[in-house]
């Protein structure tokens, strides 16, 4: 999981912001990181940015075929993960799991496929087809409501615990394939740079929300965990908003965090699912302490760095933000 290091509104003054009233060349993500988005005419913006990326998705058709043989790939993972899960939930339980996994899923295939143009080499040149790490990615994506999902009724899975955690734990270690096969195997591109840090937050808040509900994480640090994650997001998008570009980047206790809250939530559901015993041991209660204490950490450490740039703006306006 990734986290925001800092912020420039430097590109933002180059050729690209004195053409405000030019037609938008880039895709919605791409604006944002640019700092391009001009105040009073972001939403005519925001629908050039659409019209470019259903344009661009459509200019190598390989690359398109690429990306919906992965999101069938994905729909039938999701699909047969719900059929797994049908017997042992209340048709109210299922049928609210649907209508939400379907709703996630037609917004993110969406908004995935109008970045397709961003499927591209660090030099700029296209790659002709989505890519393994990006599919995994994009299935990760699909699958996070029905992680929180299946957190959320752990208690009544349990009955067939070993079936139904393995499709999940495959979804939580794809977090760690994808960015490793795109390093080693040389197949990084722009999509997977954005969407892979996005992924996380979303599994991570899922996550937490779904434990919370089942009684196996304090609703503390649920919260601390969500406003930890979904805070980044919100803090990328009003960056956006300002018209100042952004660069993501790790840090160091950002990564701290992200170590600690990416082995804590499996265990737990782990534990609820097929090891019980695990959740009354005593280096349960070590873990619960380090994961709180780092989380909370990361989060002092970013609102120490807000306020230092706070300070700056008081004799610098044009002062970068963290």
């Amino acid at each position: 999981m990734k986290d925001v290091e800092r912020a420039t509104g430097a590109e933002a003054t180059g050729p690209e912001q004195k053409a405000t009233d030019a037609p938008v060349s880039y895709t919605v993500c791409e604006l944002g990181e640019k700092g391009l988005y001009a105040k009073g005419r972001r939403r005519r913006m925001l629908g050039d940015a659409v019209r470019f990326g259903y344009a661009r998705a459509r200019a190598i058709p390989s690359r398109r075929r690429s990306f919906l043989l992965w999101t069938f790939f994905a729909f039938a993972y999701a699909a047969g993960f719900l059929a797994l899960v049908r017997p042992y939930l209340c048709a109210g339980a299922f049928v609210s799991a649907v209508a939400a996994e379907v709703a996630w899923v037609a917004f993110m295939v969406w908004f995935s496929y109008i970045h397709l143009d961003m499927v591209r080499r660090e030099d700029g040149t296209p790659w002709k087809s989505f890519l393994l790490p990006n599919g995994m990615t994009l299935t990760r994506l699909v699958m996070v409501p029905l992680v929180g999902f299946a957190a959320a009724h752990s208690a009544a899975l349990r009955a067939d615990g070993d079936w139904i955690l393995w499709p999940l734990v495959a979804v939580v270690v794809s977090d760690i394939l994808d960015g490793q096969i795109a390093r080693f195997g040389k197949l990084k591109s722009d999509w997977g740079r954005m969407a892979d840090p996005a992924s996380d937050v979303y599994l991570a808040c899922w996550f937490a929300a779904g434990l919370w509900s089942a009684g196996l994480l304090p609703w503390w640090l649920a919260s601390v965990i969500i406003f930890r994650y979904a805070g980044t997001l919100v803090g990328v998008f009003t960056v956006w908003g300002l018209g100042l570009s952004i660069k993501v980047r790790p840090t160091w206790p950002g990564r701290a965090a992200n170590l600690a809250v990416d082995v804590y939530l499996p265990f737990l559901l782990a534990g609820a699912l097929r090891f019980p015993s695990w959740l009354g041991s005593l280096w349960h209660v070590w873990l619960f302490r380090v994961v709180a204490a780092v989380v909370v950490f990361n989060i002092v450490y970013y609102f120490w760095r807000l306020f230092v740039w706070l300070a700056r703006r008081r004799h610098d306006p044009n002062a970068e933000p963290p």
